[in-house]
């Protein structure tokens, strides 16, 4: 008797309209301080609700961070293995977004992979105390749908612009908290040419801004005023010393125009206020500075000339604050200044409290330094058959150089066939070899540079890099090689060795014949 079994394998089929995909959000916070560095964490995190994939192929996402918090511009916390574009905005109201771009990347990103593709967030220095601080994180999928419902968004500055509201999905929201008591206090901030937002420290690039301003020269200070007292302050005074070349500053700034004032986040009214400037600096001690020789700014006839300034405020209410006050600024020998830092110095006084005074690169005081690289490109160049200049690139051989700190140095650079990349060697022109002294060093003298002149400074080798030297070309001069006019080609060709052996037999024969012509001659004549 045999007992008989059965199997039954069955496949389920599921169209690629019917893959659902499900994420949720990843938050926490370390700090509530106003100014603290990497205080919280923002990202997104696997769910374990209905789901039939777990993959979305090529997501965005958007972080948009409350008013008062901002990106720290550092790498992802727990990335994933293909590295997206990350860009940040300004939303109508003042928030940050941060764009996670997997667009074009071929990626498939695993939701059930836990908390990924988190950033760092700073608490800024004038942030005023709450708890309602709204984040959110918005997903764009326009190939893999979603278990929840699409969004409609009436500020798509939320998502950059982004109008495919068919395809935005709301991940998740929360609060970040500011709690620390902040007394009377001036708080002093910095925005930088790359930057969206203030910061107590930014840095700001020597050649280009993306931030909206006008000009790569452009940068901005911020000062903020706080009582969070339980009596009003009056007589409020704030001075700037506007940063010149110093001890303390690497570089002068110059004004381009007046103070203007901004809400802080979380305040509805600007008290009253006034600003005055002056052609000379200001020295900060225990009692106010006068104010005699500082004028309104429709006096001010060239804002270069300014040095100091003062922000009067009349009273600040209990609890609440006055600013941020805007000090618009230039520097205009930025190109000339990568690896430079300015410092404001800045004074705080009223009538029933000693006086804030913030010394420059204090831990009080903002922050602001040029920094920069120089792109140094190499490449091949000869000479063909009818003399025109021809090139080929050589992108593994494109370098970046920290400006005012790396050295060009010649060493960095194959110098022999044999020391080059392969993919170098097979660019060679057939019948070309390097020169003898292949290496040229070759400036960009049509370049111009913000605060700088392309022609500054002499580019050369085993010299420290400076501004002028992006847009530089290493240069390997190719010269024909030399082929000889009658090569052994071998049995199929005429020279050869049989051939160039008959002719040496033949030739030596001539030779004797000759010998003996020339002796039976001289006989005959002898008789």
């Amino acid at each position: 008797m045999f007992l008989k079994t059965s199997m039954k394998n069955t496949q389920t089929v599921v169209d690629e309209g019917d893959l659902f995909a499900q994420l949720s959000t990843y938050a926490d916070q370390s700090s509530t301080l106003p100014g603290a560095q990497d205080a919280a964490r923002l990202g997104v995190s696997r769910s374990l609700d209905n789901y039939t994939t777990q993959y979305i192929y090529e997501p965005v996402f958007y972080y948009v961070l409350p008013a008062g918090f901002t990106y720290n511009n550092k790498a992802l916390t727990y990335p994933t293995s293909v590295q997206p574009t990350i860009t940040m905005a300004s939303t109508d109201d003042g928030k940050q977004v941060v764009k996670i771009d997997y667009t074009g990347t071929g990626y498939s990103f695993n939701t059930l992979s836990g908390a990924t593709d988190l950033v760092g967030i700073n608490i800024d220095a004038d942030a005023l105390l709450g708890t309602n601080y709204q984040w959110n994180v918005y997903l764009y999928s326009p190939t893999t749908k979603f278990t929840r419902p699409h969004v409609t968004l009436s500020d798509t500055s939320y998502v950059m612009g982004n109008t495919d509201m068919d395809n935005i999905y709301a991940l998740g929201s929360g609060n970040f908290t500011v709690s620390a008591s902040q007394s009377i206090v001036s708080k002093n901030t910095a925005r930088g040419n790359q930057s969206t937002a203030f910061m107590q420290q930014d840095t700001t690039d020597y050649l280009k801004a993306t931030n909206g301003y006008s000009s790569a020269e452009d940068m901005e200070f911020g000062v903020s005023l706080f009582n969070s007292n339980t009596a009003e302050m009056k007589n409020v005074q704030e001075f700037f010393n506007v940063p010149q070349k110093d001890d303390n500053n690497g570089f002068s700034v110059q004004l381009t125009g007046p103070v203007t004032a901004e809400l802080l986040p979380g305040l509805s009214t600007q008290p009253e206020y006034t600003v005055k400037y002056s052609t000379k600096a200001v020295t900060l001690g225990n009692t106010a500075p006068s104010t005699a020789d500082f004028v309104a700014a429709d006096q001010v006839s060239d804002w270069s000339t300014i040095k100091s300034l003062v922000i009067e405020v009349p009273s600040i209410p209990k609890g609440s604050a006055a600013g941020r006050f805007i000090v618009h600024a230039k520097d205009p020998t930025l190109a000339a200044d990568c690896g430079k830092s300015v410092s404001p110095e800045t004074g705080f006084y009223h009538d029933t409290s000693v006086p804030l005074i913030y010394k420059p690169n204090s831990k009080e005081a903002s922050k602001l330094t040029v920094t920069g690289k120089a792109t140094v490109t190499a490449r091949l160049h000869w000479k063909d058959a009818s003399g025109a200049d021809q090139y080929k690139t050589l992108d593994d051989l494109t370098k970046q150089y920290e400006i005012n700190v790396a050295k060009l140095e010649k060493s960095n650079y194959p110098s022999s066939i044999s020391a080059m990349s392969s993919a170098d060697v097979a660019l060679l022109p057939k019948g070309y070899k390097l020169a003898d002294d292949p290496l040229t060093l070759i400036a960009d003298t049509t370049a111009t540079y913000p605060g700088g002149s392309a022609n500054a400074h002499k580019v050369d080798w085993s010299t420290v890099v400076r501004y002028n030297y992006n847009g530089a070309i290493v240069q390997y001069e190719l010269e024909p090689e030399i082929i000889s006019t009658m090569p052994v080609t071998g049995w199929g060709g005429f020279w050869n060795v049989r051939t160039l052996l008959a002719l040496t037999v033949t030739l030596g024969g001539l030779a004797l014949a000759w010998g003996a012509y020339d002796l039976i001659r001289r006989a005959r004549r002898s008789n």
